[in-house]
């Protein structure tokens, strides 16, 4: 009898309500015998419908209990191996420790198909895992030493025995620091990889199936087990096969593909979102769904998990970790919580490409580099920079900025060379231009090469700008690309007449280019250039962030959904600008509401949000709602950026300026002063942001009816903005209209 003709024709019949299968079967085979084993194997799979593949161990490491009992026993012989003891059982076998005496000997793991009269499925099961190991050969997966039939005509397959623990008790048991855990999930990742390369789909990665130990020169050393409900990408035999109420593998580690049944839909993704669970298990020491064992994916993020924790809790999983609680829970808003969360987005195509891609961020965020699941902003790539030198990047601002920019190029090659071979080429030679181009800004910085020794960072931008190397400008998106990075250099610098200048160049190097080559870097050009003209062209900057709202919200990168809401912020500061409170409003609170389920939250993100939205109300006098917005502000900057961030002194501001007008006036001025102060020193006395500061500090002491001291601070902002790098004519004009209202005021 055919087992192929009656796998179908179970399958199929499986596919029917019961009261239909009988009449199926009489219609699809006269073979009366082959009929009745195919209604057997149907009735087995109602009696338990978990028999296609419960796994061996279930998800806290426990032996699974075997239902049917078996007369195999400590003492028992299976080929040449001794059986010692039962590790565990599932609907496809029972696993023992055996030993070997001769011709070596060596202890092996020994799993053996269950007796029972339900063996057709667990066969072609047994098939499939024994293909599967025997097809690998890594020394992170356990590997077939022998297979063979017992007397009774039961499959059988001897493994190397792993006398290890599960990865998530091994690490707990270690302290290991989350360096530790990164480094052994990437050692993870190699196996399944390898496994993906071999056409193995494992289905079912959890901690009890990841088992630690060490060799013998005392490195720790991951090990996959247990490939029962594997799946083989050339398999004659689909082991895939998923039917409701039947679902291979442990519900709590399932990506929603594979618990929703969409076998079609099952690759190497799969995995890695299984591959993340246990990252965040590792990280948190809980598991990040809201209901592990439900069908629902709803991801809580680390840094949410871990306020859910008691005081004790916390310090407990710290200490685990090697970390201070403080420590501890800035780790959870960090990389390694993004790495894990980007493994568990609900669309495969967001998460990695590969379980290659996934080791390579892990070793990324061990090494201190920057990952790949973190945005390339500036400012972060800074960050990794600083973490990785902290005492020569004091001293290296230059070489700092032209690696920074280096590394957002390579970031973006990387991301977008995954799966075309001829873009990853011409991505390539833009990395390799952008690279050696921008190089010239450490050459520049150095005095042996004829600037002087003072020769600033900002000048060498500057001159930077004028004259852009060759290699920069061979193709219209290198350039392009090369433009941007200096105009917002130049931008934070408080040059925006120069910044300006380069987003225009940008935009015309763009829009000769076809539209899906410059869906990526436009919207982000377009609002680059919309907030620098905002004060001179303002609707011309309103159609630009339209036009870039517009591609934005048809994009489904991850990327873009948070750079949707900054343009959403920007629309509604200059709805507000134009007047029309309702439409600043519905943008303000619709940016807002979309940052809030953005997971993971970014906290910067959601302060900007609260800030535009505290501005229209503010304006609307709904004043008690625009404090209650800032007070939020100020505790989520304090907590997450600290009290001597510029954003949590902005923030400080416009709390203060909430409250001038109330009680303890003075206090409130005091602190504006102070704030004025601080921002003046951070960022120079010519800086659109130090003069606004100073500005907002004359109003509020003209309300408080500091008269003279209004006037003086006027006067001193007045004088700084007539340098000719301030680039908001109309904004000064409307400061020097203030100041000549207070001087005639009676």
């Amino acid at each position: 009898m055919p087992s192929s003709l009656l796998q179908s024709l179970f399958l199929q019949a499986s596919e029917l309500p019961a009261e239909e299968q009988e009449e199926f079967l009489k219609g699809a085979t006269d073979d009366a015998v082959l009929r009745q084993r195919v209604s057997d194997l149907l009735e087995s799979a109602r009696r338990s419908p978990d028999f296609l593949g419960s796994p061996t161990l279930d998800s806290a490491g426990n032996a699974v209990a075997d239902p049917r009992g078996n007369s195999l026993g400590p003492g028992s012989r299976i080929g040449p191996y001794e059986l010692v003891s039962k590790l565990g059982s599932g609907g496809g076998g029972i696993v023992f420790l055996a030993r070997q005496e001769a011709p070596l000997r060596r202890e092996v793991s020994l799993k053996v198909m269950r007796s029972s009269l339900d063996e057709e499925e667990p066969r072609w099961r047994f098939e499939i895992e024994r293909k599967a190991i025997e097809r690998m050969e890594h020394p992170g997966i356990a590997r077939v030493l022998d297979a063979g039939l017992t007397e009774e005509d039961r499959p059988w397959i001897a493994m190397e025995y792993i006398a290890g623990e599960a990865i998530t008790t091994w690490c707990d048991s270690q302290c290991s620091s989350l360096d530790e855990r990164a480094a052994l999930m990437a050692s993870v990742c190699d196996a399944v990889h390898h496994a993906h390369q071999k056409g193995v789909l494992h289905r079912d990665l959890k901690p009890s199936n990841v088992l630690v130990t060490r060799t013998a020169e005392g490195v720790a050393r991951p090990c996959l087990i247990d490939f029962g409900i594997a799946r083989l990408s050339d398999a004659g035999i689909d082991s895939g096969q998923t039917r409701p109420g039947r679902l291979p593998g442990t519900p709590g580690y399932m990506s929603p593909e594979q618990i929703e049944g969409r076998t079609d839909d099952l690759d190497a993704r799969s995995d890695i979102f299984s591959l993340g669970v246990i990252l965040y298990e590792l990280l948190v020491g809980a598991s990040p769904f809201r209901d592990p064992d439900g069908t629902s994916r709803d991801v809580i993020s680390p840094e949410k998990n871990t306020r859910l924790r008691s005081d004790d809790a916390m310090v407990r999983l710290a200490e685990q970790r090697g970390e201070s609680p403080q420590a501890w829970k800035r780790e959870m808003r960090g990389d390694l919580a993004l790495i894990a969360l980007k493994c568990l987005r609900a669309d495969p195509d967001d998460r990695y490409a590969s379980a290659d891609a996934l080791a390579a961020d892990l070793r990324a965020f061990v090494a201190k580099l920057p990952v790949s699941a973190h945005r390339p902003s500036l400012g972060y790539l800074a960050s990794r920079m600083i973490r990785r030198h902290p005492v020569a990047s004091l001293s290296g601002a230059a070489a700092v900025f032209a690696l920074v920019v280096c590394f957002i190029v390579i970031l973006q090659t990387q991301r977008q060379a995954v799966t075309q071979r001829e873009l990853a080429r011409a991505e390539k030679k833009r990395a390799e231009d952008l690279f050696s181009g921008f190089s010239r800004l450490i050459v520049a910085g150095n005095p042996e090469y004829g600037n002087p020794r003072d020769y600033s960072l900002g000048q060498a931008v500057m001159d930077f700008a004028e004259h852009l190397p060759d290699e920069l400008t061979r193709d219209p998106k290198t350039e392009a690309r090369a433009r941007h990075t200096l105009a917002n250099a130049l931008q934070g610098m408080g040059e925006s007449t120069k910044a300006g200048e380069q987003f225009t160049e940008c935009l015309k190097l763009l829009e000769g280019l076809p539209a899906d080559e410059s869906a990526d870097v436009l919207p982000v050009i377009l609002f680059g250039n919309a907030i620098v003209i905002a004060e001179t062209n303002p609707d011309l900057a309103w159609q630009q962030l339209l036009r870039a709202e517009k591609l934005l919200a048809a994009s489904k990168d991850a990327v873009d959904a948070y750079m949707r809401i900054r343009v959403l912020c920007q629309l509604s500061v200059m709805a507000h600008d134009r007047g029309d409170m309702e439409q600043a409003r519905s943008m303000a609170t619709g940016a807002l509401a979309a940052a809030e389920k953005l997971v993971p939250e970014e906290p910067g993100l959601v302060a900007r949000c609260l800030w535009t939205l505290a501005r229209v109300e503010r304006s609307v006098q709904n004043l008690d709602k625009a404090k209650a917005l800032h007070e939020r502000r100020v505790g989520l900057l304090s907590a997450t950026e600290g009290d001597d961030s510029p954003l949590t002194w902005d923030a400080r501001a416009e709390l203060a300026l909430l409250a001038v007008n109330g009680p303890d006036a003075e206090i409130h001025l005091e602190t504006l002063r102070d704030l004025s102060r601080k921002t003046e020193e951070h960022f120079g006395p010519r800086h659109q942001q130090t003069l606004a500061r100073w500005i907002d500090c004359a109003r509020a002491s003209g309300a408080a009816g500091r008269r003279e001291d209004a006037l003086g601070i006027y006067q001193k902002v007045l004088q700084q903005a007539e340098s000719p790098t301030f680039a908001e004519p109309s904004t000064r004009e409307r400061w020097l209209e203030e100041y000549e209202e207070l001087k005639v005021a009676p």
